[in-house]
């Protein structure tokens, strides 16, 4: 998120929190699994940016052994405050969580091996400014890895004018809000904009008939409806209807929804 939290619409600390471990099912194990390709180890110094509530910092942490370290960013201190008490739970002792922009963090040039965010960027009005912070605080050899979403690609079949309905006040929301709901697939050019060269992409997106991950975008689209109305892009009863229609695909075990399509981007600092 940005220096304030006005770009941020979604809900923060144990509010979203329920959304968020959605998120993390219908994303993490191909976030994990790159991250292992990449060479996450024991040992290493690594910075999770725009970090939320902890998932992916923790998992992360879980894999660093004590010798390393994790250390999470968030502009939301709610975000934050659910984060550390599920550490402290964990009994980790090998990761902090710091309260800053993503633009201007408090930590020392070129200190991490490995420095990643996850939907972090599609919710700032300046994502090239934020991965040019990123690189500065990369060691040279260390990686780099942004993962971001393209709202474009969400669908679900048989077709439905609601959902497409839906997919598409999330992205007009965004615009409203100066910030790309649909920045996936250009990280790469930012990336190369700001000093890496030969960055590597990969495309992902689930696809689901049943179970609770079906419904991610209809808790995405609920907590965003305050932001909708606000911008007069839908009112309260369009809500509702919405939101019904998205409930009722949810329920329905013949129709698929394919979450939108996640764009992995990660580089080596020379």
């Amino acid at each position: 998120m940005a220096l304030g939290s006005a770009e941020y619409v979604l809900l923060t600390g144990e509010a979203g929190a329920a959304r968020l471990a959605l998120l993390q099912q219908t994303y993490g194990a191909t976030s994990e699994a790159l991250l292992r390709q990449l060479g996450l180890s024991p040992g290493m110094r690594v910075l999770d940016l725009g970090c939320g509530t902890g998932t992916m910092t923790l998992w992360i942490a879980n894999q660093l052994g004590a010798a390393g370290a994790a250390m999470g960013v968030d502009i939301s201190g709610a975000q934050l405050d659910v984060a550390r008490r599920e550490a402290q739970r964990l009994g980790l002792s090998n990761v902090s969580f710091h309260e800053s922009s993503v633009y201007q963090t408090p930590f020392p040039r070129a200190s991490f091996d490995l420095v990643c965010c996850r939907f972090l960027l599609c919710h700032v009005g300046d994502p090239e400014r934020g991965v040019r912070e990123m690189h500065a605080l990369l060691k040279p050899g260390g990686i780099i890895l942004c993962e971001d979403v393209d709202v474009r690609s969400v669908f679900c079949d048989p077709p439905s004018p609601g959902y497409d309905k839906m997919r598409d006040l999330m992205i007009a929301l965004g615009i409203s809000r100066g910030v790309d709901y649909c920045l996936g697939p250009k990280l790469h050019r930012i990336v190369r904009r700001v000093g890496f060269s030969n960055p590597q992409v990969h495309f992902d997106q689930p696809v689901f008939s049943r179970g609770e991950v079906k419904r991610f975008w209809e808790l995405t689209f609920l907590e965003a409806v305050p932001a909708m109305i606000q911008a007069g892009l839908i009112d309260e009863r369009e809500a509702r209807d919405l939101a019904e229609v998205m409930s009722d695909v949810a329920r329905d075990e013949t129709a698929l929804v394919a979450q939108a399509r996640k764009v992995q981007v990660w580089a080596r600092k020379s």
